[in-house]
């Protein structure tokens, strides 16, 4: 039994004659193709104009150099992850009323691993999801994990930070 998934798609994937890891390797790759699926129909149609996603190294590295002109607050979020939906909320609401000078930008942590990993070495902060990092000048100058981010959290960090 392939025990990184549940439901119909296991029990389809289990009567496949394949070998154990012949099955891992095909749940994985349904997992990743239905996260990739999810990613595109929600983020890309349901997401605030503000809060754009990060797909590659470059654009956090684009990202971060803008970063000297405006802030930049990052959010890593996994599409997985009950408090990372909440997460979602909370920035959502703060979106409502955040500051145009600010830039907002989204990590989906399964789809933009290397993005997720980047932004650990780059900016020092060990690697938590869902996580907030307020950027100025290339650096991180305040974040928060898990239910600590709050809109009001959020507002106020940039209110200090700015």
């Amino acid at each position: 039994m392939i025990a990184a998934m549940n439901g119909p798609s296991s029990a389809i994937i289990n009567q496949v004659p394949a070998s154990g890891a012949q099955k891992r390797k095909i749940a994985r790759l349904v997992r990743l193709s239905l996260t990739m699926m999810f990613d595109w129909v929600c983020y890309d149609r349901t997401m605030p104009a503000t809060l754009i996603p990060l797909r590659s190294v470059t654009d956090l590295d684009e990202a971060l150099v803008q970063s000297a002109k405006n802030p930049l607050l990052l959010f890593k979020h996994s599409i997985e992850c009950g408090t990372s939906l909440m997460a979602l909320d909370e920035l959502n609401r703060h979106l409502e009323d955040a500051s145009d000078a600010v830039h907002y930008r989204l990590i989906t942590v399964q789809t933009e691993r290397e993005v997720s990993d980047t932004t650990v070495t780059r900016l020092g902060v060990p690697h938590r999801s869902p996580q907030v990092i307020l950027v100025r000048a290339a650096e991180a100058v305040w974040n928060a994990s898990h239910l600590q981010i709050t809109a009001e959290a959020l507002r106020a960090a940039e209110l200090n930070h700015i």
